[in-house]
């Protein structure tokens, strides 16, 4: 398939990002457990819901399409696995 002859971003990420390391990435999308948070073309993390007073917080202060400060809590780049803590500045 097409997918197969692509790199996997996940990849070159594992390269330039680790666990700890401060981020910018964009706001892609809300789900249940938070917003993800894109760093890269393909590689994107989680920023829980629980960082947040509730739902409207999260999405108040994350607005989608805009980029902010996130710091990598967990990296597993072979499990295509992310979170991010935002960073209040």
């Amino acid at each position: 398939s097409m997918k197969q002859l692509t790199e996997d971003p996940w990849g070159a990420a594992a390269e330039r990002y680790k666990k700890d390391d401060t981020v910018s990435a964009a706001i892609i999308k809300y789900n249940k457990y938070g917003a993800l948070a894109s760093i890269e073309e393909g590689v994107a993390g989680l920023v829980h819901i629980s960082e947040f007073a509730s739902e409207t917080d999260l999405r108040e202060t994350l607005g989608l399409g805009k980029t902010y400060p996130f710091k990598i809590t967990l990296f597993e780049p072979k499990e295509h696995r992310m979170t991010l803590s935002y960073v209040k500045t």
